[in-house]
């Protein structure tokens, strides 16, 4: 199957432009308004300094696709061995899922969270398809490899939710809600209850609707629609429903 064109989050406007914007993906469209802004502004001038262009790359939009990893039943590695032990392992699975796309990790913007792992992925680096396909499919495989030299107190099982939408750059980090949305969706109730009840499955891949909806629903990962159970996830201010695969 012939790899979709790559999705183009970002837009900038040059010049002094002011009006309706409307911008979209997919089947949700969002109407905002450009405001008029010197012409200086939106590049490096003389009298610039390096946090004016600081704030104003924290403040710029970016559509990234994210992924949020979790380890299952991590509070039961009481030992800081363990733990340690847990986010080595973690790391190298990660690692080997970067091989398979023939690029480092750091090119997927990784954030340690303790016992999971995310990722903040520019499209334009992986595509939806790729991460899918490649990414995640070789690390359930060295999952499945890592469960089969491992007892049942060391296997390593994973809680994986993948989203995408505006977040802005702070610094080194980045913020916003659909961070927060793919974080509530790894930690729903059903999803751990799903992989908790699955004796096979190493991995739990959980979709939002939306990304469900604009790129598993219409074919372009191999994995389609009937490979996915749809879940209700409601966890503090979420809300909503999204798609769960075990694998």
């Amino acid at each position: 199957m012939p790899k979709p064109p790559l999705d183009r989050f970002t837009i900038d406007i040059g010049g002094n432009a002011a009006g309706q914007v409307i911008t979209g993906h997919g089947d949700t469209a969002h109407l905002g308004h450009a405001e008029t802004v010197p012409a200086d502004a939106t590049r490096g001038g003389a009298d610039e300094t390096g946090t004016d262009a600081q704030e104003r790359q924290d403040r710029r939009a970016a559509g990234r696709i994210i992924v949020v990893a979790d380890a299952q039943g991590s509070g039961r590695r009481t030992t800081d061995r363990q733990r340690l032990r847990t986010r080595q392992d973690l790391f190298q699975i990660f690692q080997t899922g970067a091989d398979a796309l023939d690029r480092p990790l750091n090119d997927l913007d990784p954030t340690d969270r303790g016992d999971g792992l995310q990722l903040v992925v520019s499209p334009e680096v992986v595509s939806p398809a790729d991460l899918l396909d490649v990414f995640l499919v070789t690390v359930a495989a060295a999952l499945h490899e890592h469960a089969e030299a491992s007892s049942d107190a060391t296997r390593l099982r994973l809680r994986i939710a993948v989203h995408f939408g505006y977040v802005d750059r702070a610094g080194e980090g980045w913020s916003g809600e659909p961070l927060v949305h793919a974080a509530r969706l790894v930690d729903a109730d059903e999803v751990r209850l799903r992989l908790q009840d699955s004796r096979d499955a190493c991995l739990a891949l959980v979709v939002s609707d939306d990304f469900h909806r604009t790129i598993v629903r219409h074919g372009y990962a191999h994995a389609g629609p009937s490979d996915y159970d749809r879940v209700d996830v409601a966890e503090k201010e979420t809300s909503s429903h999204a798609w769960v695969r075990l694998i």
